[in-house]
């Protein structure tokens, strides 16, 4: 299998990275062999779902946090079209996030005109 940094992997590595400095010693401290560790995070194996929760814990993540590793876990175990069509999915909600500000900033200024206007 090609490796290739999954959105988990590469979430997975930072938290590691974070917490730990480097994966060598999040895999001692979890009782795992850093090679292991290593093809998680490039994407060469999926996370063990079952493991996750005791991951989450030992790099002392808050219960959303905890859900969210969790959740790009489970991710990582569907088939790609899924992965594929939730990405799609995050895309077109940022996209959305990004007109709703904008909207937002403009009714502001409407506002200010409005406001200026009537004093």
């Amino acid at each position: 299998m090609a490796s290739s940094m999954t959105p988990f992997g590469s979430t997975f590595d930072a938290l590691i990275r974070a917490r730990y400095g480097n994966p060598t010693r999040f895999a001692e401290a979890v009782g795992l062999s850093e090679p292991y560790v290593s093809r998680i995070i490039r994407g060469e194996r999926t996370p063990p779902l079952e493991r996750v929760p005791a991951w989450a814990r030992a790099l002392e993540l808050n219960e959303e946090q905890a859900k969210a590793l969790l959740f790009a876990a489970q991710l990582a175990h569907s088939p790609p079209e899924v992965r594929e069509k939730f990405r799609a999915l995050e895309a077109h909600i940022t996209r959305q996030d990004a007109m709703i500000a904008d909207l937002q900033r403009q009714l502001e200024i409407v506002k200010d005109l409005v406001r200026g206007r009537s004093h």
